[in-house]
């Protein structure tokens, strides 16, 4: 049973791209969704009682004021909620010894919950190579190489495969060492990070496992543990 955290849109509605619940399914779990409303992070336990695993999916900014910073121009939409409810799902992941992954966004909270802060806006701090036009150029298009540290998670789940998507605005700073960067991009921005049972990726895996399988990977992980990596040729 794999709890996916969602958000809202601002508009009235919780929502949640399919390809995320697809990768799940196809990794041999059964997914279940949970909406961050407001107060729903003092019920963490409740809401989280059947779950084997918890995954932790893209969206709004992280609020600035969970890492001391300050908003800047481009901080986007921010869900307070959401953000209590997926900081109080990480300590429930702690506290019972539970697998998370977290991508893109869910990355990002790894990192402030790690006592880390984020950089805000990647152009801005002159990372020009990360965020399509576009959803559709950003998940299906836009591309680069990463560097992986050999000896890590990461390195096991990927294989050979080195490129990835990209579609994010913000990005983990160097974080203490609680949280180990494991990948990086040529421009030296974190893509991927591990503590204990949590792997955080700042790419999209869930749009890629038809190119390339490997990146299933990740959810296989989620879903099984270490034992559920598969090595393709």
């Amino acid at each position: 049973m794999i709890a996916i955290l969602i958000g809202r849109t601002g508009k009235g509605t919780v929502a949640l791209l399919e390809p995320y619940v697809q990768a799940v399914i196809d990794a041999g779990g059964i997914p279940y969704l949970i909406a961050a409303i407001p107060g729903a992070d003092a019920h963490i336990d409740d809401y989280l009682a059947p779950a084997d695993a918890v995954l932790l999916t893209g969206g709004s900014d992280v609020d600035p004021s969970r890492y001391a910073g300050a908003p800047t121009a481009s901080l986007q939409k921010v869900d307070s909620a959401r953000d209590a409810f997926e900081i109080a799902a990480l300590d429930w992941s702690l506290r019972k010894q539970k697998r998370v992954v977290g991508i893109c966004r869910g990355a990002q909270l790894m990192g402030v919950h790690s006592g880390g802060k984020l950089i805000q806006d990647l152009p801005a701090a002159g990372y020009f190579n990360h965020k399509g036009n576009t959803i559709d150029a950003g998940y299906t298009e836009q591309r680069h190489d990463i560097v992986v540290d050999q000896d890590s998670l990461i390195a096991r789940m990927l294989g050979e495969v080195r490129v990835v998507n990209s579609e994010h605005h913000q990005a983990i700073a160097p974080p203490n060492e609680m949280l180990r960067p494991v990948a990086w991009s040529s421009d030296g921005v974190i893509e991927a990070v591990e503590r204990d049972l949590w792997v955080g990726v700042q790419w999209h895996p869930e749009y890629m496992t038809s190119e390339k399988p490997e990146h299933l990977n990740v959810f296989r992980w989620l879903v099984h543990g270490e034992k559920g990596i598969e090595v393709y040729a």
